[in-house]
């Protein structure tokens, strides 16, 4: 009897998750989306914080520039 259950369980389980269109794979496949995109966005901004730090860090140990002449 639990056997079957399970067996049925796992089934609709398994048809949820790989027809596209069903709520139930559309809501991992967003949730991954969005998670993946999060990452991104916060790799870029670390990107840019460092370049920023970086520039301001070389201009104030850079000497005045001077012209010959």
């Amino acid at each position: 009897m639990f056997g079957l259950l399970g067996a049925a369980a796992g089934i609709l389980i398994a048809a949820l998750l790989r027809q596209p269109g069903v709520l139930l794979y559309d809501w991992i496949a967003t949730r991954a989306a969005a998670r993946r995109q999060a990452v991104l966005r916060k790799r870029q901004a670390l990107i840019v914080e460092a370049a920023a730090r970086d520039a301001a860090k070389a201009k104030r140990g850079r000497p005045p520039v001077t012209q010959a002449g």
